[in-house]
């Protein structure tokens, strides 16, 4: 099995992609969720009775997928070494392809052993893994490689391939799903592993979940208006709550508009669904309680962070840069 978990790690499958349905509420999981719960602990040296124990209780694919998918996040830690470690090695190898091809075949067999001994992992295993559990099960699902966005990577510039994530297929449907992110967060001024069930990146919306996931193979956009690379890259930075309160429409379209000092800056964004209280910071500090739109400006050059906050999460981050005004 380790040859074939090696082989996913590092290729991407494409299949026919289908209309993605509305999501399903979250209350319909409770028992999925609790028959992950009943399992933890079970150890990964046998992988088909661990499918077959999440799974057999239901008849339907999607509660069989999500008992797979909690239980992943629930009982797999994520590896703040190795990740660091591959974070390096990617950035100090990015323009050597062949040194990087030879890092991936060596950290493909590190990550599964880690994963299997130490119950610890980074992104492609957590992928791995979620696939796995899907084949036992007889649920078609793959791993897919592109861009994570976050804000330490893939901020503007021609970007870098750093994440991996999964498409199931449930019930005649493509679904995307990122493990990795909803299990918890590495925090890089700490240098730890912070732990917290994140459910925004469990089937959500292709749209939503393309504001900070890009694949290689933009069929796994799962979207027939595709954005480039470039919009990626240069959009304003989404958050986990973006998510969760289907946040469709942000101005400024790019992370980090210019402005003359004194010239007004405008951002609003459109969401569909209600938030109690929209909170604007400057800087970190509050500007404006309440609306979707808000307007400021700076008197001097530099660089400023504007950030809206729903229910007193982030939402999403813009950087304006304030230039020089030449007189004529």
């Amino acid at each position: 099995m380790r040859t074939g978990v090696v082989a996913m790690l590092l290729v991407g499958l494409m299949w026919s992609l289908h209309a993605q349905p509305p999501r399903v509420p979250l209350l319909s999981y409770q028992a999925p969720d609790s028959v992950a719960s009943l399992m933890a602990g079970y150890p990964l040296n046998n992988l088909p009775l661990l499918s077959r124990k999440l799974t057999s209780p239901f008849s339907r694919q999607r509660d069989q997928f999500r008992a797979i998918y909690k239980w992943v996040c629930e009982n797999i830690e994520g590896d703040v070494r190795l990740f660091q470690t591959n974070r390096k090695k990617r950035l100090q190898w990015i323009n050597d392809p062949v040194a990087l091809a030879g890092w991936n075949r060596q950290i493909g067999p590190q990550t599964w052993r880690n994963l299997v001994t130490q119950r610890k992992t980074i992104c492609t295993g957590y992928a791995a893994l979620i696939r796995e559990l899907c084949t036992q099960a007889g649920i078609r699902c793959v791993v897919v490689d592109g861009y994570g966005r976050n804000r330490i990577s893939n901020i503007g510039g021609t970007g870098t391939p750093n994440h991996s994530w999964n498409a199931v297929m449930l019930d005649g449907q493509w679904y995307l799903c990122d493990a990795t992110w909803s299990a918890g967060s590495v925090n890089p001024e700490l240098g730890s592993y912070e732990r917290h069930f994140e459910e925004a990146y469990f089937l959500p919306e292709p749209l939503l979940f393309a504001s900070n996931h890009y694949p290689i193979d933009t069929a796994w956009l799962l979207m027939r208006s595709k954005p480039t690379l470039t919009d990626f890259l240069e959009a304003p930075l989404i958050y986990s709550a973006a998510l969760d309160f289907q946040v469709e429409s942000l101005t400024p379209a790019k992370f980090r508009p210019s402005v003359r000092p004194r010239q007004a800056v405008a951002c609003s964004l459109v969401s569909r669904k209600a938030a109690a209280v929209i909170i604007w910071t400057v800087d970190g500090e509050p500007a404006q309680t309440g609306g979707d739109h808000f307007q400021t400006s700076f008197r001097w050059p530099g660089g400023h962070t504007i950030t809206a906050y729903f229910d007193g999460r982030p939402v999403v981050s813009w950087e304006v840069r304030v230039g020089v005004c030449v007189s004529k």
